[in-house]
């Protein structure tokens, strides 16, 4: 019995030929000598914490505007880890039936607006229950379900940065 790697289950083709599915985020393309190195896909995320650029872009030009970018970057990067982090309590919460708390709570922490710690912990008490919901409701077809709820993070990575741009003008201070 032969043990293959997972990577020769992918063999290497240009990022338009590649299913999503068959890419880690985290992979980066060794170049052949015909062709470039491409960068791997990034992955899809929800919501606030995947527009937080049009943020970072505000933060530098106005707010926070003595700091450097790299230093701003730092706000959204605890909001993403803070996520996935506090996701892993969440789900045994979720699991003990609290979603309502759950729901409540997340939605005054990303309505306060704190981005970094306020936002990161928001979005988790919101983002695992609401993938997680709908597995609840579906004996058949929940892959396509869940599927078509954790589309609604890109379609909310679409939405948020142009209410922000409409909105920064009304003051956002």
């Amino acid at each position: 019995m032969s043990v293959q790697s997972d990577k020769d289950d992918f063999p290497l083709k240009s990022p338009s030929q590649v299913p999503v599915a068959g890419l880690l985020a985290c992979e980066a393309r060794e170049p052949t000598p015909e062709q470039p190195k491409t960068p791997s896909l990034p992955p899809n995320g929800g919501g606030v914490v995947n527009t937080f650029g049009i943020y970072q872009s505000y933060y530098e030009e106005t707010l926070l505007s003595s700091h450097s970018a790299s230093s701003i970057s730092w706000i959204g990067t605890i909001q993403g880890f803070l996520l996935f982090l506090v996701g892993v309590i969440v789900g045994p919460v979720f699991d003990k039936g609290y979603l309502k708390s759950l729901v409540a709570t997340g939605s005054f922490l990303v309505v306060f607006l704190a981005h970094g710690v306020a936002v990161g912990i928001g979005c988790a008490f919101l983002f695992l229950p609401s993938i997680a919901i709908v597995a609840t409701y579906f004996t058949s077809r929940r892959a396509i379900a869940t599927g078509i709820t954790a589309s609604g993070g890109s379609i909310g990575a679409v939405i948020y940065p142009i209410m922000f741009h409409k909105l920064i003008n009304v003051g956002f201070g």
